[in-house]
């Protein structure tokens, strides 16, 4: 068993309080306490070891309550946890093997490390100004890829389509073929769609000028990719996955 304990202090130091009760302490080690930038009571931690299913809890009022989030992740030691600074709320663990990512409209946890070597993730850094996620491994160096939130695309360089340009592909996941649906859409609007994979290389690109949409797959092996829509001059990019 782990014992081991976590305490907070609201005074600068000078009173502190335990904050394990809920956690499972007695059977895991702490890896990481992470606490949201934005929000001091909504706290993240993470535990070490192999007890299924006792990877990942959050409490909203500074420890003194927990919820397990950890629903399907691997039976394998938490390193690390970051959190993004984005609308979506956007959380990534690093695990002995991989990253995973979850946000407020993910009911669960995703694989995010598609060509990442099987190794240790000790730690994980966003780069915000260039959208990116790097991960430093145990062996195998530091690697990087887009963040999911607002991948491959700098808000500086090209605005984000409005809310009436919005788009959605479908299935998802799928194995294809991929349809397109846009929101809101003039169809005489020449519409110029592209797939990349998850290191911002351009795998297809395709022009569209309907509504809905259904577009040539090239060959593609199963993984995670963006599409990417620009009309307009604008440009907008969500993330699909193939199965």
């Amino acid at each position: 068993t782990s014992n081991s304990w976590a305490y907070r202090t609201l005074d600068g130091g000078n009173l502190w309080t335990g904050i394990s009760t809920g956690l499972p302490t007695n059977q895991v080690a702490f890896a990481e306490i992470t606490i949201d930038p934005k929000d001091h009571l909504n706290v993240f931690a993470g535990f070490s070891g192999y007890a299924n299913g006792l990877k990942v809890y959050n409490s909203t009022d500074a420890g003194t309550t927990w919820t397990n989030i950890s629903g399907s992740l691997p039976n394998l030691p938490v390193n690390c946890i970051l959190l993004e600074e984005s609308s979506l709320n956007g959380i990534y663990v690093g695990m002995d093997v991989g990253v995973y990512y979850k946000n407020d409209t993910l009911a669960d946890w995703i694989p995010y490390f598609d060509d990442l070597p099987n190794v240790i993730v000790n730690d994980l850094q966003i780069i915000k100004d260039r959208n990116l996620i790097r991960a430093a491994t145990f062996g195998r160096g530091v690697w990087e890829a887009p963040t999911i939130s607002n991948p491959l695309i700098s808000s500086v360089e090209k605005p984000l389509l409005r809310i009436d340009h919005a788009f959605s592909v479908y299935p998802n996941p799928s194995s294809g073929p991929l349809k397109l649906k846009l929101a809101k859409a003039k169809l005489s609007s020449r519409k110029v769609v592209r797939i990349m994979d998850i290191h911002g290389v351009q795998l297809h690109e395709q022009v569209l000028d309907l509504e809905r949409m259904e577009m040539d797959m090239p060959e593609l092996k199963s993984g995670t990719y963006f599409i990417q829509l620009e009309m307009n001059g604008e440009v907008q990019t969500t993330k699909w996955t193939k199965f």
